[in-house]
């Protein structure tokens, strides 16, 4: 049958289809001994990851090595027992990689004979010749038993392999499991994790023990930005105080306006500095914090994926995390909730202050506009007296100068009186000396 042409698809359709199967649980099997590791700063680092695939395949004994593609990768082999000596035949080593978004995981699982939750971890090829070489920085290593059992010990028989520490744990899966943790290192750094399998199918088992795996893993993760908000807090707390300062002397009324105006310049500096640094604060732990609550969230989730039910004399995992996780969580969230609130408070003094500088400009501007204003009356009243003057001065050159010419024309018989002649052309020269130096005025206006 010919399958219809479809149109052009999208160029990330395939990648978003499978991000719902890109890391699907693993199916236990029913004894098994299990190595989970989850390694920080592993970005860029994926060729290393890759070699170290190929070599952890090839001294198992190997056929086909896989390759690493996408975000994850998984193969299961048989092990040689002429490459891993003491290995029983037909023992089943499996690994699976997984690349998340801050951190990369490892899985290792092997099969086990016994039952017994007791049985130390062992595994046939030496991990530790190999496992140093793995990129990043180790955030959570676990030593997890996995075991059939038909029923579940009393929490007095299982204490005893936590070496005495206050043991968490609680049946799982509707009680169709059980699993025990102390949450504390051992001397390797490693978490003990004993998962007992009692009615469940293989994947099942597998959605829950990799639920109680991301757990702790995201449990760590969240726990990351704890140390940086600790550290953060003294420097919250001195911007805070000089912010309570800044606020205290704004309020403080000053004497005269020149102090209040050089003092509010000041006080505008200095909540300067106090929003640079509280931005600056924001800025290097608003990822971190963001992270941890989405971490957080992701462990309740899982918490309720567990579908617990609680032991007596024991704490649950849901229990536990309320009691000892949730504080940690609240510290980070109230320091989240502090620099938001601090930042607030900055803006809102920086926007008063901003306000009454403002304000002391414009009323300096008026002050400086009426000055200008009464400045530009003197100088109009200069000029108009400068200007009468003038008129009178060059009048008084004019019939100078009119008196020259009677006096020649008195001379060659024209003219019989200069005295009277002068007088009858005084108010003239003085009209006409007015009338053009207001000509000669306004045409400059």
């Amino acid at each position: 049958m010919n399958q219809a042409r479809m149109p052009e698809a999208y160029p990330d359709r395939l990648r978003l289809n499978d991000e719902l199967h890109a890391r699907p649980p693993v199916a236990l099997w029913p004894n098994e001994h299990i190595l989970y590791l989850a390694l920080v700063n592993t970005s860029g680092k994926r060729l290393q990851e890759e070699v170290i695939i190929r070599d952890l395949c090839d001294s198992l004994g190997g056929d086909a090595c896989p390759t690493l593609q996408g975000n994850n990768i998984e193969f299961d082999v048989a092990v040689d027992p002429n490459v891993c000596q003491g290995a029983p035949e037909g023992l089943r080593f499996r690994v699976k990689y997984e690349r998340h978004g801050e951190f990369s995981s490892w899985w290792f699982f092997q099969q086990t004979a016994s039952n017994d939750p007791t049985e130390a971890a062992t595994f046939c090829c030496n991990l530790d010749q190999w496992l140093h070489r793995l990129p990043g920085q180790l955030l959570v290593a676990m030593n997890i038993r996995v075991c059939q059992t038909e029923h579940f010990p009393a929490v007095h028989e299982i204490a005893p392999c936590f070496s005495g520490n206050t043991v968490i744990g609680s049946l799982i899966a509707r009680e169709a499991g059980a699993a025990f943790t102390d949450f504390r290192f051992d001397p390797a750094g490693r978490t003990k994790m004993i998962f007992m399998n009692k009615a469940m199918g293989s994947r099942q088992a597998g959605r829950q023990l990799q639920a109680l795996v991301e757990i702790e893993t995201y449990r760590m993760m969240a726990l990351l930005s704890l140390p940086e908000v600790q550290e953060s807090f003294p420097i919250l707390a001195t911007q805070e105080q000089a912010l309570i300062d800044v606020s205290r002397q704004l309020a403080t009324p000053t004497e005269d306006m020149v102090n209040e105006q050089s003092r509010d310049l000041e006080l505008q500096q200095r909540i300067s500095k106090i929003s640079s640094a509280i931005e600056a604060l924001s800025s290097s732990t608003q990822y971190r914090l963001s992270a941890s609550d989405a971490y957080f969230q992701l462990v309740q989730r899982r918490i309720g994926d567990l579908h617990e039910t609680n032991l007596k004399g024991i704490q649950g995992f849901g229990e536990f995390m309320e009691r000892r996780l949730v504080p940690a969580m609240k510290t980070c969230s109230a320091f989240s909730l502090r620099i938001r609130e601090t930042s607030h408070r900055v803006s809102r003094i920086s926007q008063l202050l901003q306000t009454r500088v403002e304000i002391a400009r414009e009323a300096q501007n008026s002050q400086l506009l009426a000055s200008m204003e009464k400045r530009s009356k003197h100088q109009l009243h200069l000029q108009q007296a400068v200007e009468g003057l003038s008129i009178v001065a060059i009048s008084y050159y004019g019939i100078g100068l009119a008196s020259y010419v009677f006096k020649a024309m008195k001379t060659m018989g024209l003219l019989h009186d200069v005295e009277l002649a002068t007088g009858v052309a005084t108010p003239l020269v003085l009209l006409a000396v007015a009338m053009l130096t207001r000509k000669i005025r306004n045409s400059f206006q």
